[in-house]
């Protein structure tokens, strides 16, 4: 192992330390916030959009390079890791610590439906074979309405619960512990960004993959830590997870490839990244069947775990 790559790991390490930190602070703060506003506006929207910025930055920079690839393996390769191994994990450390199966709790269907939706227009971009502007406009249009859905029920929450004293005094310290954690987040994700690229170029790994499969299981680490924290906290922490992850690949799946589709003027064709495409698609279904259920006892939860293995052996396969 030469002195550049050993350095350019160390610094990783140190990036996945940081991310813990804020995973932290910004479980602490979710139930001050679902206390206030509701499991989904918390941990769908708050949650989510903190836990996106690393790879809306490795998308940002990667669209400012025209590297395309890179861009669809960074936003999307996160529902591989969330979808199958994150679930899965919150679900055997919810039956470890609570000894029976995590059950979805509240109004989960909003991130259900959208899920769904953002799912059949992949599908027809796989049949298409191309990202263009009109796609684009719909997937960001989708997340404006997810955004507008949540807001409307999180208003209804708040509207109950302005009157609670306690509640109210909790949101400052809530909303430090949020501001603590975005900011962590913000600062390490571009040296994040940086040294995967690097560590791409040492050791020769396909970009693709690495973003398709490094990229997000790095920059999902404190995703998945918040995850795990949420799951150990409440009994009702799982559910929260699960939302919070819905919410986050909810903002890649649509607001991000959005801005790729519209970046890719007059259209770009999939052919190259199809196989990972398709994987991407068949890990959303999967997830879909499950999270319907509401349900995740061990069976699920190993499943979905070897569900992740095989799908990133057979994108590097091909």
């Amino acid at each position: 192992m030469t002195m550049q790559l050993e350095i350019l790991i160390l610094e990783i390490i140190v990036i996945l330390a940081a991310f813990r930190i804020a995973a932290e602070f910004i479980a602490r703060a979710m139930d001050d916030f679902e206390d206030m506003f509701g499991q989904g506006f918390a941990a769908g929207i708050v949650l989510g959009v903190i836990n996106a910025i690393p790879e809306t930055m490795v998308v940002i920079i990667a669209l400012l390079a025209s590297s395309y690839d890179v861009a669809i393996g960074a936003a999307l390769g996160g529902n591989i890791v969330l979808f199958s191994f994150g679930i899965g994990m919150v679900g055997l450390v919810y039956l470890k610590k609570w000894k029976t199966p995590l059950l979805m709790k509240d109004d989960y269907g909003v991130e259900f439906g959208f899920l769904a939706l953002s799912t059949i227009i992949f599908i027809v971009i796989a049949i298409s074979d191309q990202l263009n502007f009109y796609i684009g406009a719909i997937l960001i249009l989708l997340y404006i309405a997810y955004i507008f859905k949540r807001y409307s029920k999180a208003h209804e929450t708040f509207s109950r619960n302005k009157s609670n004293k306690k509640a109210k005094s909790n949101m400052l310290r809530a909303i430090i512990y949020v501001l603590a954690g975005f900011i962590i987040i913000l600062a390490f994700s571009a040296p994040l960004v940086s040294d995967i690229s690097q560590i791409s170029s040492t050791i020769h790994i396909p970009a693709l993959w690495l973003s398709l499969v490094i990229v997000p299981l790095v920059s999902d680490f404190g995703e998945n830590i918040n995850g795990y924290r949420l799951a150990k906290g409440r009994q009702g922490g799982g559910s929260t997870a699960i939302v919070s992850f819905i919410g986050s690949k909810l903002e890649n799946n649509t607001l991000l490839l959005g801005l790729i589709c519209i970046f890719a003027i007059p259209y770009l064709p999939i052919a190259n990244a199809l196989p990972e495409f398709l994987s991407i698609i068949a890990v959303n279904i999967i997830a879909l069947l499950v999270i319907r259920k509401g349900k995740f006892n061990y069976a699920t939860s190993v499943s979905l775990i070897a569900l992740y293995f095989a799908v990133i052996t057979i994108s590097l396969i091909i």
